[in-house]
């Protein structure tokens, strides 16, 4: 006599067990996160998290250093021009893929330009490696390295 819902069973707990992983890895990504600039001073503290579309991540500026509190994007375009920076959503459409956040933008507040942008987790260092380029392979552009906010 076979049991063929045993079968069934083992792929359960197997998708399960994925679905659970992959979930944990995305969750690396979620939190506070230090940005510092290349000159090596912090920039801002970013807070990642999942979106409300699904499969989706946003990045929103809680803090910024060497500026006030209260400095507006006077850069931005559309309806972030002359917003807040404090409170800005600046990075969306991130999609979790293989191991990394992709396929996003990121608004430079500085300039109002827009850019792709990646990021890659690093768990030796607990950081993220935030790639933003002017093309959507990552070819033409600059890497931050962000450490988590403790």
């Amino acid at each position: 006599m076979s049991y063929p819902l045993v079968g069934l069973n083992k792929i359960y707990v197997f998708f399960v067990f994925t679905l659970c992983s992959v979930s944990t890895m995305a969750q690396s990504y979620l939190g506070v996160w230090e940005q510092i600039n290349n000159d090596g001073q912090k920039g801002a503290l970013v807070r990642i998290e999942k979106s409300s579309r699904a499969n989706t991540y946003v990045g929103t500026i809680i803090h910024v250093f060497r500026y006030p509190q209260d400095i507006l994007c006077t850069h931005c375009k559309g309806e972030l021009h002359n917003k807040p920076v404090v409170g800005m959503q600046f990075m969306y459409d991130m999609e979790y893929k293989k191991g990394e956040l992709v396929n996003g933008k990121i608004i430079d507040v500085k300039t109002g330009k827009t850019y792709y942008t990646k990021l890659s987790y690093n768990k030796q260092d607990d950081a993220l490696l935030m790639r933003a380029s002017v093309d959507a392979s990552g070819f033409i552009g600059e890497t931050q390295v962000w450490k988590r906010y403790k």
